[in-house]
């Protein structure tokens, strides 16, 4: 009789403490899975909210849609012939700067939610010898909060409302640099072609970037 009552005593432990453990590494599963059930619901009510290819971003606490931006080349005509490069390509996020100037000389801009402008200027010397401009994007679906494959300007760039900036002495000639370079027809046009650009598009506004 002891010992069936033993038998059953131990069955009863074996079974509490099984089921103790089991739950225990229920409570604390943190595996992939888990994660990747939560991510994929918290994109489902981006995409239910603003359509395909919009996902939430934890860090900054809010739907977006990453663009990828096909490299492009761009031929630009000179009024003087170059030997070697020298100017600027400059990447206007929101905004286009105009053609045209203000009474007191300084540049004009147009704010376009969406739009991504880029112009570029040819120098020789201080003088400008070609230049060129053109909306290369308009994102009808949000703000351009950044370009993740280029640095921020800063300084005097930056207070000209100028985004991005490629140097194209320095940042078109190497390897691995965001743009390459060539000059032709007897040094009187420059051709500039720019990478992929993976872009950052969100819906209200880019407070968070």
């Amino acid at each position: 009789m002891k010992k069936g009552i033993s038998v059953v005593v131990t069955g009863l432990i074996v079974t509490v403490v099984g089921g103790l453990c089991l739950n225990y590494f229920t409570e604390n599963d943190t595996s992939d899975s888990g994660a990747t059930n939560t991510e994929g619901s918290v994109n489902l009510k981006c995409i239910e909210k603003y359509g395909e290819g919009w996902t939430w971003n934890e860090q900054k606490q809010q739907c977006e849609k990453i663009i990828d931006l096909d490299s492009r080349t761009f031929s630009v005509p000179l009024s003087e012939k170059i030997t070697s490069l020298e100017g600027r390509m400059d990447f206007y996020l929101n905004k286009e700067r105009l053609v045209d100037i203000d009474a007191e000389g300084r540049a004009m801009y147009e704010n376009n939610v969406g739009v991504l402008q880029v112009v570029i200027s040819i120098m020789k010397g201080k003088k400008m010898v070609g230049s060129f401009r053109e909306r290369i994007l308009d994102a009808n679906d949000g703000s351009i909060c950044t370009i993740r494959s280029l640095p921020k300007t800063t300084g005097w760039l930056k207070k000209m409302q100028v985004s991005y900036s490629l140097q194209l002495k320095n940042d078109c000639n190497k390897l691995r640099d965001p743009c390459s370079s060539s000059i032709t027809d007897h040094g009187k046009r420059v051709y500039l072609k720019i990478q992929k650009l993976t872009l950052v598009i969100v819906k209200d506004g880019c407070t968070n970037y």
